[in-house]
């Protein structure tokens, strides 16, 4: 018995290292915490066929700090005016920050995936639009608002993305549209250019939240990248959403299923152990559990431990073994 024990034991590290090897090619796999990196976070339709169901958003990552990583879409996901009233505006008040925290939260993200968005204190000041002209900081930015989606400031463009009033394309401020947002603006003459006549074809208007140098206007990156800034009420230009994740949750990398056990979440391989362990290591007290992983499906469960790994969960699951790796912790027991 104990032969064949050692024997599982090896052929699961073996498993958990080959597993960990293809889990780093996966975008889930991606790090968060890498400048620059582009990452996988919710689901949104981009290839204009609503048939096959949204696809994986395409993150940059903008900054880490703290235990969060800033992110912003790669692409411009879709157009929807920054307010619906040709009024004095601010971020706080106006229609495109209610779209993005109820809509476009509840439509790109599951239940699961929103836990781990941040809601963060969203800087407002004046500092935050200045630059050109001269009376854009007597300009009211509004008060600070608590965001869990939201969009860059100028002063933040301008950090991330080098966008400045002045000079010419700046291919770090551009946005690129998705087939879906093509499709959707097919017949406006702003974008409607074909690639041979316009070389800035397939590159879009996206919002800022900043306001512009008048109140009724708001700031925007051009097709070239650069800073402009235009009436609220534009249904033209697009949006790049942002968002802080919070890097000390789980993120989902591989398989549909999680176990929690004392606050660690653990995510399934959906692959079987080949081999049982012995029965003197199967815990069989009752199994709390998370996500879509019920503990009715588990009979009974294990942790190998090995110094380098950590500890390897494997659950009885309908009669065989699997293994679950990846853990992070999420909350305290």
């Amino acid at each position: 018995m104990k032969k064949h024990f050692a024997i599982a034991i090896l052929l699961i590290l073996v498993f958990a290292v080959s597993i960990s090897a293809v889990l780093a090619e996966t975008p889930f796999s991606q790090s968060f915490d890498t400048l620059g990196g582009i990452v996988t976070f919710g689901r949104y339709e981009q290839d204009g066929n609503e048939e096959n169901g949204p696809e994986e958003i395409e993150w940059v990552v903008l900054d880490v700090k703290d235990g969060r990583s800033l992110l912003i879409s790669r692409y411009a996901l879709d157009t929807v005016p920054y307010h619906t009233e040709d009024i004095n505006i601010t971020w706080g008040k106006c229609f495109l920050r209610s779209w993005l925290n109820s809509d476009f939260l509840q439509t790109a993200f599951s239940d699961y995936e929103q836990r781990f968005i941040l809601e963060t204190e969203v800087d407002n000041s004046q500092k935050q639009g200045l630059k050109r002209w001269n009376n854009w900081k007597k300009t009211k930015g509004g008060k600070n608002t608590k965001d869990r989606i939201f969009l860059l400031s100028y002063l933040e463009a301008n950090q991330y993305l080098g966008v400045t009033w002045h000079g010419e394309e700046n291919p770090s401020g551009q946005a690129e549209m998705t087939e879906f947002l093509r499709q959707k603006t097919a017949d406006n003459p702003y974008y409607r250019d074909t690639l041979e006549d316009n070389p800035e074809y397939g590159f879009c208007t996206w919002w800022l939240r900043s306001p512009g140098y008048l109140q009724n206007l708001v700031a925007q990156v051009a097709r070239l990248g650069v800073l402009i800034a235009g009436n609220s009420t534009s249904e033209d230009v697009a949006i790049r959403p942002a968002l802080w994740l919070n890097l000390n949750a789980a993120i989902k990398k591989d398989g549909d299923e999680t176990v929690k056990i004392n606050g660690i979440v653990y995510y399934n391989t959906k692959k079987a152990i080949p081999v049982e362990p012995d029965e003197s290591v199967i815990v069989n007290e009752e199994l709390p559990t998370d996500g879509s992983l019920t503990d009715e499906k588990i009979t009974a469960y294990a942790f190998i431990h090995e110094e380098q790994l950590g500890d390897i969960l494997v659950c009885l699951i309908d009669g065989e073994w699997y293994q679950f790796i990846a853990t992070e912790r999420v909350g305290q027991p």
